[in-house]
C-alpha cells in the first residue's frame, strides 16, 4: 500500500472510530459536545470569528466598550484561521468547534502515522500505534472545552526530535524537514505550552545527538528550530503585548506562582493509571480512592490508557538497563526522561519558574510528547518481534499471528483509551436541552429589540478566573450571547475601565441603577437565577418588578430571568 493511501486508511478508520466511540449518529452537529464551563468563552470566541470578527476583540461582550481578547494570551491564530475557514458551511460555534475538533483527532493520528513510516516503522504497526496516540484520553478529556491543547502537529515535531537523538535527522530543506519546519510554525501560532515543550525537546534532543554522536549538525538544526519557534511565538504574542502597554493587564488576571508548577505538575501514578470513568467497578473504586491525594486537578487528564502505560514502563526499563536498545527507541527512552524530570512535581519545571519565570505552570500538559515517544518504542518493539517470527516461522498459521496480535492491541487499546469519552456521551441530552431552551429564550429577548441594544447580566462575573457563584458555574454568562445575532452583552468584566463603570452603575437593586443603565444605551437586565441565594435574589427580582413589571421567564427549570428596560426611554 502507498505511503498516501496508508494516510487515507488511517484517516477512514479514525473517523469510524470516533463516530462508534462518541455516539455521533445521536448528535446534532450544531449543539456543542461539551456545554459547560471552558467550553463557554472558547464558543463566544469561535462566535466571533463566525460573524466577522478576530480573536482579538469581541464588539458584543463587555458591554458598553466591548472585550479585548487580546489581554488574555491565549492567541490561538492556527486555531483561529480553520474556524474561520469552517465559518463558510456554518456560523453555528458548536459546529466550529464540534467539527474542529474532532478534526484535529484525525490529523493528529495522520501526522502520527506519517511520522512512525517517516521513523521507518512498518504499515501496521503505523496504523495501529497511530490511532492509539490520536485517542490518548487527555484528547476527550479536554474535548472542545480546550481547543487551546489539540496536538495536531506534536506528532512531526516529537519525531523529529527523535531522528535529532538518533542521529538520523534529515536537512530542514529536504521535503520532510521543510514540514517540519511548517509544524513549527504552525504550532508556535497557538498556544504556547507545546511550542514550550518543543523547544525543550528539540535542546535535549540536540544536547543527546552531541553527547552520543558528537553531531554537531544536529545541535545546530536544534537551535534553528528552537528559534524557529522563540520568532514565531513572539509574533503570535505581539497584539497582546501591544494591549498590556496600551491599557495595561487586566486588574484580575491569573495571578501565576512558581508553587503551581507543582499543582499542576506531572505525577506518574496517573500517567499509568486506569482511565476513569472505568466500565469495570474495580477500577472505578480505584478511581475514587485516587482522590484522596493532594492537588488532584488539571493533571488527572494524563492517563495514557492500559496499552501505552505497559509500553512506558517497558521502555524506560530497557532504556535504563538494557545497553542494546537501538538508537531510535533509545532516543524515545532518554527523550521521556527528560520529559518526566521536567514535567513531575518537584522537578527541573518547578526551578525554571522560580528561577526564570511561572507562566508555564501546566507541566502536565507534556503528556502528549511523553506518548509520541512510548508509540516510537512500542511500534519498534512490534516490527521487532513481527521480524522475528517471519524468520523463524514457516507454519501456515504463523503468518496470521501478528495481524491478530495486532488488531487485538488495537481494539483493547481504544476500548479503553475510549472510556475517557463516556461523560461527553453521557451530556448530550442534558447538554442539548439546555442549549435549545437557552436559545429559545434570547430569540424571545431579541424580537423585543429589533433595534440592537445592550443587556445588562446579573451577577456581575469577571474573565478570568471565573470561579461561579452559588450554583451558576464558570463563564455561564455567555450562554446569553452563544444564542445571540444582535444583541450586545455585559459579560465579562475584563478591564480597569469596565470595572469602574459597573462600580459606578451603583447596587442594582436601589432605583438610580436602571436609570443610569439605561442612560448607557442598555435595553435590559438579564438575571442568572443560578447566580443568587434565595433571600438575594428575592429581594432583586422584587425591586426590580417593582418598577419594571414581571420578568420574561426562560431555560431549563426557569433559570433566567429577563427585565425589559425599553418602555422606561
Amino acid at each position: 500500500m502507498h505511503l498516501t493511501q496508508s494516510l487515507l486508511f488511517q484517516a477512514a478508520l479514525t473517523v469510524l472510530l470516533l463516530f462508534v466511540t462518541l455516539k455521533l449518529w445521536r448528535t446534532d452537529i450544531r449543539v456543542p459536545m461539551y456545554y459547560w464551563g471552558d467550553t463557554l468563552p472558547q464558543l463566544a470566541v469561535a462566535k466571533s470569528i463566525a460573524d466577522g470578527g478576530w480573536i482579538w476583540f469581541i464588539d458584543r461582550l463587555g458591554a458598553p466598550f466591548g472585550f479585548a481578547l487580546a489581554a488574555y494570551p491565549q492567541n490561538l491564530t492556527t486555531t483561529s484561521i480553520v474556524l474561520k475557514g469552517l465559518s463558510l458551511f456554518s456560523k453555528e460555534p458548536g459546529f466550529l468547534l464540534n467539527v474542529y475538533w474532532l478534526s484535529t483527532i484525525v490529523a493528529a493520528s495522520v501526522n502520527a502515522h506519517l511520522a512512525l513510516r517517516v521513523l521507518g516503522y512498518g504499515r501496521s504497526s503505523a496504523i495501529v500505534f497511530a490511532t492509539l496516540y490520536a485517542f490518548l484520553p487527555y484528547a476527550f478529556y479536554r474535548n472542545i472545552a480546550h481547543v487551546s491543547l489539540v496536538f495536531t502537529f506534536v506528532p512531526v515535531l516529537a519525531a523529529y526530535a527523535v531522528q535529532m537523538a538518533a542521529n538520523t535527522a534529515v536537512s530542514l530543506r529536504s521535503r520532510w524537514g521543510m514540514y517540519v519546519v511548517i509544524c513549527a510554525i504552525a504550532q508556535a501560532f497557538d498556544y504556547i505550552y507545546y511550542t514550550f515543550f518543543a523547544a525543550f525537546v528539540f535542546i535535549v534532543a540536540g544536547i543527546l545527538a552531541w553527547s552520543y554522536h558528537r553531531s554537531a549538525r544536529n545541535a545546530r538544526i536544534a537551535f534553528a528550530l528552537c528559534a524557529v519557534l522563540v520568532v514565531s511565538a513572539t509574533l503570535n504574542l505581539t497584539p497582546s503585548i501591544l494591549e498590556w502597554r496600551r491599557d495595561g493587564k487586566p486588574p484580575n488576571d491569573f495571578d501565576k506562582t512558581a508553587a503551581q508548577a507543582e499543582i499542576y505538575g506531572l505525577k506518574l501514578r496517573q500517567l499509568l493509571s486506569p482511565v476513569q470513568p472505568s466500565r469495570l467497578a474495580s477500577l472505578r473504586a480505584l478511581g475514587e480512592e485516587e482522590k484522596q491525594f493532594p492537588n488532584e486537578n488539571e493533571n488527572r487528564t494524563t492517563r495514557l490508557g492500559v496499552v501505552l502505560s505497559i509500553g512506558f514502563v517497558a521502555m524506560l526499563a530497557q532504556f535504563l538497563f538494557s545497553p542494546r536498545l537501538a538508537g531510535q527507541p533509545r532516543a524515545a527512552g532518554a527523550l521521556t526522561l527528560a520529559c518526566v524530570l521536567l514535567a513531575t512535581v518537584g522537578g527541573f519545571g518547578a526551578l525554571f519558574n522560580l528561577l526564570v519565570t511561572a507562566d508555564i505552570r501546566a507541566y502536565n500538559r507534556i503528556v502528549v510528547f511523553i506518548a509520541f515517544f512510548v508509540i516510537v518504542y512500542v511500534a519498534h518493539m512490534a516490527d521487532t518481534w513481527r521480524a522475528r517470527i517471519d524468520r523463524r516461522e514457516r507454519k501456515r498459521w504463523s503468518g496470521a499471528v501478528v495481524p491478530l496480535a495486532m488488531a487485538f492491541v488495537l481494539i483493547v487499546g481504544v476500548l479503553d483509551e475510549g472510556q475517557a469519552a463516556r461523560p461527553i456521551v453521557g451530556r448530550y441530552g442534558i447538554d442539548a436541552a439546555t442549549f435549545h431552551a437557552e436559545r429559545t429564550l434570547v430569540q424571545e429577548i431579541e424580537r423585543r429589540h429589533p433595534n440592537g441594544g445592550a443587556v445588562m447580566q446579573l451577577p456581575e462575573a469577571i474573565f478570568t478566573p471565573d470561579n461561579g457563584r452559588v450554583k451558576m458555574q464558570a463563564y455561564d454568562h455567555a450562554r446569553a450571547y452563544l444564542a445571540s445575532k444582535t444583541l450586545s452583552w455585559s459579560w465579562p468584566s475584563y478591564s480597569s475601565r469596565r470595572k469602574s463603570w459597573y462600580e459606578s452603575l451603583g447596587n442594582p437593586a436601589d432605583p438610580g441603577f436602571l436609570d443610569r443603565l439605561a442612560a448607557s444605551g442598555f435595553v435590559g437586565v438579564w438575571i442568572d437565577r443560578f447566580g443568587y441565594e434565595p433571600y438575594e435574589l428575592a429581594k432583586l427580582e422584587g425591586a426590580l418588578t417593582a418598577r419594571l413589571g414581571p420578568p420574561l421567564e426562560g431555560g431549563l427549570q426557569q433559570r433566567y430571568a429577563y427585565f425589559d428596560l425599553s418602555p422606561r426611554k
